[in-house]
C-alpha cells in the first residue's frame, strides 16, 4: 500500500510535537511520510521556512498528499504578527496546495474563532477559517477547544500558579464553561482525519467530553494536588488594565485573549465528531491521574 505523504506546519508546538511524534512510530511509518515545515532543524524530515517563503511553501507542497496546517501565533497580542502569521500565511500556503494540487488540507482552527467577544487571535483564526472554506481544496476543519497535557501552556500553567500562590486569582466570576480536551485524544481525531477521506468541506468541534465552568476546574485542580486555595475573583477590568499597562511583559502568563475567553461559555457539541471520526475523548479528572503517572507537572 501506497504512503500518504504528509506536510505538517506548527510541527515545533504542542500539538504538533504529539502529532509528529507519534507518526513516527513503526506503525504509522507504514502508512505516512512526513514532512515538516519549520523554522529550525528537528528531530523529523523538515525544510527549513515559514508561512511567508512562498516559494519554500511552493516546494514543500509538491508531491504531498495531505497539509495538516497547525501552525498559528497564539500567545502574542500583537495583531501584525497574529494578522501575517495566522490569515497572510494560511493564505500563501492554500496558494502552494492549490498550485501543487494537494487532495487534502486539514486545519486546525479554534473554538475561539466563534467567541462573541473575539480577540486578536480568535478573529485572526476566524479569517483564516474563511480562507480555508473558500480555498476551493478537500479541507476539514478541526476546531480545538483548550488543548492540555504535559507541555502545554494551559493546564501547565494552572498548576504551577495554584503551587506558588497563596490564593488563586481568578478573572471575573469563573462561571464561563470550559470544555479542555486532552492532546492525545486531539492526536488520534487528526490521525483519524487522514483515514476518513470522504468528509470533504467538514467542521468538526474538538473538546473534552465534560463542560464544567473555570470555578470548577480550579477545584479539581487543587482537589488533584491535595492542597486548599481560596478563590479571589477579581473584575476583569483589573486584569484588562494590567494587561494594557505591562503590554507584551506578561503575555506568556496573560493576554486579552485570555480575558475574554476565561469570562465566555467555550461549551460546544461534539456529537458529530463522535459519530464521523470515531472521537472518544477521556474524561478530564482520568487525564489527570494518567498525566501525573507519566509525568509530574511542574
Amino acid at each position: 500500500m501506497k504512503r500518504q505523504t504528509l506536510l505538517i506546519t506548527g510541527a515545533t508546538g504542542f500539538i504538533g510535537q504529539h502529532l509528529v511524534k507519534k507518526l513516527q512510530t513503526p506503525a504509522l511509518q507504514k502508512k505516512y511520510k512526513i514532512l515538516c515545515l519549520t523554522r529550525k532543524p528537528i528531530d523529523a524530515p523538515f525544510v527549513l521556512g515559514s508561512l511567508e517563503d512562498q516559494r519554500t511553501l511552493l516546494h514543500a507542497t509538491r508531491n504531498v498528499d495531505c497539509v495538516v496546517h497547525l501552525a498559528s501565533v497564539t500567545q502574542s497580542s500583537h495583531k501584525h504578527l497574529n494578522y501575517v502569521t495566522n490569515v497572510v500565511g494560511t493564505h500563501h500556503l492554500l496558494e502552494a496546495c492549490r498550485e501543487n494540487n494537494v487532495k487534502r488540507f486539514i486545519y486546525g482552527g479554534t473554538v475561539n474563532a466563534d467567541l462573541a467577544r473575539r480577540g486578536i487571535y480568535g478573529e485572526s483564526k476566524r479569517l483564516a477559517e474563511t480562507l480555508v472554506k473558500e480555498s476551493g481544496l478537500d479541507y476539514l476543519i478541526l476546531k480545538f477547544n483548550m488543548v492540555y497535557g504535559i507541555g502545554d501552556n494551559n493546564l501547565s500553567k494552572t498548576f504551577r500558579l495554584v503551587k506558588k500562590l497563596p490564593f488563586v486569582p481568578v478573572i471575573g466570576s469563573g462561571c464561563g464553561k470550559m470544555q479542555p480536551v486532552f492532546v492525545d485524544d486531539v492526536v488520534d481525531v487528526i490521525l483519524a482525519s487522514l483515514q476518513k477521506k470522504k468528509l470533504p468541506h467538514r467542521v468538526y468541534n474538538i473538546a473534552g467530553p465534560s463542560i464544567f465552568t473555570f470555578n470548577e476546574y480550579i477545584d479539581m485542580i487543587l482537589d488533584h494536588l491535595h492542597i486548599r486555595r481560596m478563590k479571589l475573583h477579581l473584575p476583569s477590568f483589573l486584569f484588562r488594565i494590567l494587561v494594557h499597562l505591562t503590554g507584551r511583559t506578561f503575555e506568556k502568563t496573560i493576554t486579552l485573549e485570555i480575558v475574554n475567553s476565561i469570562g465566555q461559555d467555550k461549551h460546544v457539541d461534539i456529537s458529530a465528531t463522535k459519530r464521523d471520526l470515531d472521537f472518544e475523548p477521556r474524561e478530564f479528572k482520568k487525564t489527570l491521574t494518567l498525566l501525573r503517572d507519566r509525568h509530574p507537572f511542574p
